[in-house]
C-alpha cells in the first residue's frame, strides 16, 4: 500500500492514464537525456489544459516502484537546467 507521500512511478501513472481513463497520447514519446516526455491530451478532464500536457519521466526511476516526494525535489534543478538549453517549443 501506498503512503500519502509516495506516488506511483511515473511509467505505471501514464500507463493507467491512457490504458484505464482512456487519455490520449498526441504526440510520439521525446526522448531528451535522461528523460522521456509523453504529451497526454487531458482535455476530456476539463482542467483547463492544452491537448500536449508534457509528462515528464526520469528514466532513472522506471525501476522504482513508487517516488517520495523527496526524490521528485532532487530532480527539479536537473530538470530545470534540460528545459532551459531545449527547445522549448518541441520538447514541452
Amino acid at each position: 500500500m501506498l503512503e500519502k507521500k509516495d506516488f506511483w512511478q511515473p511509467g505505471a501513472f501514464i500507463k493507467q492514464l491512457a490504458e484505464k481513463r482512456g487519455i490520449a497520447q498526441r504526440r510520439g514519446i521525446v526522448v531528451e537525456s535522461d528523460y522521456e516526455v509523453y504529451a497526454l491530451d487531458l482535455t476530456s478532464l476539463q482542467l483547463n489544459v492544452s491537448s500536449f500536457t508534457p509528462f515528464v519521466v526520469d528514466k532513472r526511476m522506471s525501476a522504482l516502484r513508487t517516488i517520495s516526494a523527496n526524490q521528485i525535489v532532487e530532480l527539479l534543478p536537473g530538470l530545470r537546467d534540460l528545459h532551459r538549453k531545449s527547445d522549448a517549443a518541441s520538447f514541452w
